[in-house]
């Protein structure tokens, strides 16, 4: 079998037609597309890119089979000359070339404030219907909107020396911010250091996908953190105890942000009970113990009461958190109990103290047995008689 080569010679590329050169959302990156070159026979087609500067030297080049390219990295404010050649079989068809400029549309916010006042510069976006402006101090927020020729707002009435968060949002072609979230609860996790945050979701238009910005901040409304998350509840993990946390969501479709809906969760400390200090008792007259203790020093948490059980019993209550003594009656004699009592705090229950006592024995009557004025007729001793013997006389 013999196999034969022939060399058609030169294939004559076509070149492309319909190139487009756009911006990628206000990045830094221009997308270029163009329509398809039918290439010869069975022949292999690809796409070759340049881009250059206005000043015609090389920013970059690469090449593809698809019929569109994005080409990221580049400088804001700069107008490049895109240029795509088809190639055939390693035979290029002539450029053809389109510009594209990366405008900066970031909004590049400059504030001013005096103590009652914050003014708010940007720059303005060609393009723009309308600028919405939200402030927020970590409890309370406004908002107001302005028109696309309006590049600066003054915020009146403010507190002074308050930390107020800026956010500025650049809407057009009837945009609209997204409905505010719901339902915001937060919720200390068991003992640890852990707030869980949940929300209702939030339907967003179409197919757009909405996501969720999360922030939290310590009393003095210093910022302690921010997330984002595209499901309606967030665990904050790693917070300090005794302290209540500000959290703040605000749903997000497309860079468009919702205001802030805010709520308020502490994270507590377990609560510790201590035992009793000093836990003494005394046995007076039959039947009764008197108990005596002294408050448990350092406890984090406020006593609710304590719980008093000898042997096998229990008072049905707990005493009084201000009580310091207590006295157990209906005890049996020579008997020895074993007294425990126990300090509630927070729900908890603290280390029991333990102390034992022997009763008394019942105290006999005057007159009966074991009363010291008793010794048993049988043990009397009877005075001497004298007898006189009548008629015997000498």
């Amino acid at each position: 079998m013999v196999f034969v080569y022939i060399n058609l010679g030169l294939l004559n590329a076509t070149s492309v037609s319909d190139v487009t050169v756009t911006q990628m959302k206000r990045e830094p990156a221009l997308s270029v597309t163009w329509s398809a070159v039918t290439p010869p026979g069975n022949c292999g087609l690809n796409y070759k890119l340049h881009w250059s500067y206005p000043n015609n030297t090389e920013a970059g080049h690469d090449a593809t089979s698809d019929l569109h390219y994005n080409i990221t990295g580049l400088d804001y404010d700069t107008e490049y000359t895109v240029c795509v050649i088809s190639s055939v079989e390693g035979e290029d068809a002539s450029p053809v070339c389109g510009l594209g400029t990366t405008i900066d549309s970031r909004l590049g916010i400059y504030l001013e404030a005096t103590s009652t006042t914050i003014t708010v510069y940007w720059n303005l976006i060609e393009g723009v219907d309308s600028y919405r402006l939200t402030w927020f101090d970590g409890e309370d927020g406004a908002w107001t909107s302005v028109g696309g020729e309006t590049d600066n707002f003054v915020i009146n009435d403010l507190d002074p020396c308050s930390n107020y968060t800026i956010d500025l949002q650049a809407l057009a072609g009837g945009q609209q911010p997204p409905p505010e979230v719901t339902d915001l609860s937060l919720t200390q996790v068991g003992n640890e250091t852990t707030l869980d945050v949940t929300w209702l979701p939030v339907t967003p238009p179409g197919n757009c996908d909405v996501t969720y910005k999360v922030t939290w901040s310590y009393p003095n409304d210093t910022e302690a953190g921010r997330d984002t998350t595209t499901e309606p509840h967030y665990t904050i993990t790693d917070l300090g105890y005794d302290t209540e946390y500000t959290v703040c969501v605000a749903s997000s479709i497309q860079g468009l942000n919702a205001d802030q809906v805010c709520g308020k969760g502490s994270v507590v400390r377990p609560s510790v009970a201590g035992a009793v200090e000093r836990l003494r008792v005394s046995s007076g007259a039959t039947g009764w113990v008197r108990v005596e203790w002294v408050r448990p020093d350092g406890v984090r948490c406020d006593v609710q009461g304590y719980r008093l059980t000898w042997n096998t019993h229990t008072i049905p209550h707990l005493l009084p958190p201000d009580t310091t003594r207590y006295t157990i009656t209906r005890l049996k004699p020579h008997t020895t109990y074993t007294i425990s009592l126990q300090t509630q705090c927070g729900g908890t229950w603290g280390p029991a103290r333990t102390v034992e006592v022997r009763t008394a024995g019942k105290r006999a009557r005057e007159g009966t047995p074991g009363h010291p004025s008793h010794q048993g007729k049988a043990n009397r001793r009877l005075p001497p008689l004298s007898l006189t013997h009548a008629g015997l006389r000498r």
